[in-house]
């Protein structure tokens, strides 16, 4: 389905189970940098009985439309309001790892009641001074050979390496998935992302959340950064899954997508 939301036309996924009533609980799925709605294809699947489910290509990725020049988090928060204005979401759950882990986070301060409840998975809440240099870094490389010379690397960094050994279909497909990235769509986020800072907002957030991290994840949102967050947001609750890298939800599905239908069943009346 294509959805004209915030002045460009972008690419979503509906599933679940779509017989329940219009304002039956929806989860929205928010990929990260270089990522697309396919991303979390098992997770939707996993949580078909009793929501409804929405997966989007960003902006700049998959289907979706891209446009040039800086974006910023403000945007792409709304384009994701726009589609659920669009497709009559008053609320919703929301999953998010890495870029969409820290979307979900501003999400959640802008519109606390729009959001019934937030998983936000190997991110952080602010940029560090040596992350923001190796996106600068990237972005320039990019912008320079384009996202197809940058896509084998990036995958991996973001497996263990006995996940890598013993799934190099996985990684196929995934590094296919990010050379579909356009250059604009990439570097735009890749500039959002240099700017994040919500960490001095954290203890403001008022919607149930857990943070989530691969127990071998040391990047984007390795345990620690992870654990500080956790501390700083009142009442949130911090899971590890032991021996996975920063892609938790493809390279251990099943202990994923159990901690996934525990959180949403704790916070459905929410």
């Amino acid at each position: 389905m294509q959805i004209q939301t915030n002045g460009i036309r972008m690419h979503v996924e509906i599933g679940g189970d779509t017989s329940l009533p219009a304002d039956a609980p929806w989860v929205s799925f928010l990929p990260g940098i270089a990522n697309d709605a396919t991303f979390w294809a098992a997770q939707a699947a996993a949580v078909e009985q009793g929501y409804r489910t929405l997966r989007f290509d960003p902006r700049g990725h998959g289907d979706s439309e891209s446009t040039p020049g800086d974006y910023s988090f403000d945007l792409t928060i709304a384009d994701l309001l726009g589609l659920w204005d669009a497709l009559g979401i008053a609320s919703s759950h929301v999953v998010g790892l890495g870029y969409g882990g820290s979307m979900g986070i501003g999400l959640a301060l802008q519109q606390p009641q729009r959001v019934r409840s937030l998983l936000a998975v190997a991110c952080r809440a602010v940029m560090s001074e040596d992350f923001r240099a190796a996106w600068i870094e990237r972005s320039a490389r990019v912008r320079r050979d384009g996202v197809a010379s940058f896509a084998a690397p990036t995958v991996a960094r973001w497996f263990s390496d006995e996940f890598k050994a013993a799934n190099p279909q996985v990684l196929q497909r995934v590094q296919a998935m990010v050379e579909r990235t356009s250059t604009d769509g990439y570097c735009g986020y890749a500039n959002a992302f240099i700017g994040l800072d919500y960490v001095a907002q954290l203890p403001q957030l008022q919607v149930p959340v857990t943070f989530v991290s691969g127990g071998k994840d040391f990047g984007g949102g390795h345990p620690d950064i992870m654990a500080a967050m956790t501390a700083a947001v009142p009442g949130a609750t911090q899971v590890i899954i032991p021996g996975v890298g920063h892609i938790c939800n493809l390279e251990a599905p099943l202990a994923f997508n159990e901690m996934l239908r525990v959180h949403l069943a704790q916070h459905s009346n929410g």
